[in-house]
């Protein structure tokens, strides 16, 4: 499970910041052939921003995966026994909930740049706010909660005494998290799709109105 997050959880935060900066484009309107030289010369740059995103995710994630283990023992896992399935499950947890975030907005700091406020700022207005404004930010946010609501969920069928083969610790809670991802990622579709339906139809009422009071002087 682990190693197939690990070659998901890269791709689709690589396309998640493509998609990240297609939109931050839209949003500043056509370009004209200066801008589209320009950022044609700057895709080189890319490469190295790539590079540095790839090596923060890797480090949030291993920080995120050994605080994971601490939260998991402390929630009853077993600390003297099962200390590779503990972690195991603990750094599938890092990967669906801290890789796509950590490489989208940057590891969150206690620096005192403008940079890293905003950083900060964005990573408590998401995960400690829930709060999502864009569907890229509910992208990120509600597949996360569903992991870990999934990962607590999928602890409980463990404490019923069926001694079945399924019941292996941690077998039910890493599904749990998958499922929980799954989960979370649909709801996060389905709702930007509906507030995207609703944004259109509040905007596209002004015209039918001014349609209106033709038709009715003919």
């Amino acid at each position: 499970m682990c190693a197939g997050a690990l070659l998901l959880q890269p791709w689709w935060a690589a396309w998640m910041k493509s998609w990240t900066r297609e939109a931050s484009f839209q949003l500043k309107g056509d370009r004209d052939a200066a801008e589209v030289s320009k950022h044609k010369l700057e895709r080189s740059g890319i490469n190295s921003e790539r590079a540095l995103a790839i090596r923060n995710a890797f480090v949030s994630t291993l920080a995120a995966s050994l605080a994971f283990y601490a939260v998991i023992v402390l929630f009853g896992a077993p600390l003297a026994s099962h200390a590779l399935h503990t972690f195991s499950l603990a750094l599938l947890l890092a990967l669906l909930i801290a890789w796509t975030p950590a490489y989208l907005l940057g590891v969150p700091t206690l620096g005192s740049s403008t940079e890293a406020l905003l950083i900060r700022l964005t990573w408590i207005r998401l995960f400690a706010e829930l709060r999502p404004r864009t569907p890229i930010e509910r992208a990120m946010v509600y597949p996360a909660l569903g992991a870990a609501f999934g990962c607590w969920s999928g602890a409980i069928p463990i404490g019923l005494d069926w001694e079945r083969p399924w019941q292996a610790w941690p077998l039910t809670p890493a599904y749990g998290a998958i499922s929980g991802y799954i989960i979370g990622s649909l709801a996060a579709f389905v709702i930007s799709t509906v507030l995207w339906l609703a944004e259109a139809d509040i905007l596209s009422r002004p015209f039918n109105a001014a349609k209106q009071p033709k038709s009715r002087h003919r």
